[in-house]
């Protein structure tokens, strides 16, 4: 037996514009939330042209959109002549995670995936 895979094209800026607006167009109530679909061809979307681009072209404030992208920590390791070593990590929440040591920069993904959860 074989299987076919289906792949699903993701839409085009230009496409995503045109649903945007069909979901504008066609929604029951003016306060009506953007529906999540709608949201995650945006964020795809904004992943690769950027946010600022996507938000305008889609009528999006920015602070919007970059609230539903998911989360991106990028942690930094500083060390100095002393072997002393500093882990930050910043969510895009604003919380902050900043672990200090010396020696040996310990094995910290449980860390950060907890602080992550």
């Amino acid at each position: 037996m074989t299987t076919q895979r289906s792949t699903v094209k993701a839409p085009t800026l230009r496409e995503a514009s045109i649903m945007f607006q069909s979901w504008r167009n066609n929604k029951k109530f003016i306060c009506e939330p953007v529906p999540n679909n709608l949201w995650d061809v945006a964020t795809d979307l904004a992943k690769i042209l950027g946010i600022s681009k996507v938000s305008s072209t889609l009528h999006l404030t920015h602070s919007a959109l970059k609230k539903h992208m998911p989360i991106r920590v990028e942690p930094t390791v500083q060390m100095n002549t002393l072997k002393a070593w500093e882990l930050t990590c910043r969510r895009t929440d604003g919380t902050i995670l900043s672990l200090v040591g010396t020696g040996v920069l310990p094995n910290v993904n449980n860390t950060v995936s907890a602080f992550l959860a």
